[in-house]
């Protein structure tokens, strides 16, 4: 059973950065507030319950709804036409038959997320030169970004914590393409 989300009150924006930080709601890059009626624009986008579940994140098993997936769409800087793509991503996340363990590696291994078809040219994915990297694509950035928001957020994946590499990589902030 999911349990119902908090409504924090920040007093400023000027305070929310420091707010979150302290909350361990971020890998280390800024996020944007997660306010309300925004959350609430993507769970109407998607018309499916806020506390559907979705299914349980590695590596901590903390379980993904509707709501708390929006909410990370949020601070990641999406728009509610960017949510289906990532409850895809969240769908293959959770499937048994797709296993992730890479918490015992000593390398850098970071989910890719592809987007393929006419969902990538309506998202506006950027799809040429430097698809890879800083390219100005909002989609690629925000849809990756919120892939990794939720496994930080919601499957605790935290370096030195559950997740034991020691290498890292910058792509796990961000490794979506279209």
């Amino acid at each position: 059973m999911s349990i119902p989300a908090e409504t924090h009150r920040i007093d400023s924006l000027d305070s929310f950065a420091e707010f979150v930080y302290a909350q361990g709601w971020t890998d280390g890059l800024p996020v944007f507030p997660p306010t309300r009626a925004l959350v609430q624009a993507m769970i109407d986008y998607v018309r499916r319950p806020p506390d559907e579940e979705r299914g349980t994140i590695f590596p901590g098993d903390g379980i993904a709804t509707i709501e708390n997936v929006a909410a990370n769409c949020a601070m990641a800087g999406c728009v509610p036409e960017y949510v289906p793509a990532v409850l895809a991503a969240v769908e293959c996340l959770t499937d048994p038959s797709m296993p992730i363990t890479t918490t015992q590696s000593t390398g850098s291994a970071s989910i890719l997320t592809v987007v393929t078809g006419s969902a990538a040219g309506a998202m506006g994915f950027h799809t040429r030169e430097w698809f890879f990297g800083p390219n100005g694509g909002r989609a690629n950035a925000a849809i990756g970004r919120a892939i990794r928001l939720i496994l930080w957020n919601i499957g605790r994946a935290h370096p030195g914590k559950l997740i034991k590499g020691t290498m890292g990589h910058p792509a796990a902030w961000s490794y979506c393409i279209g």
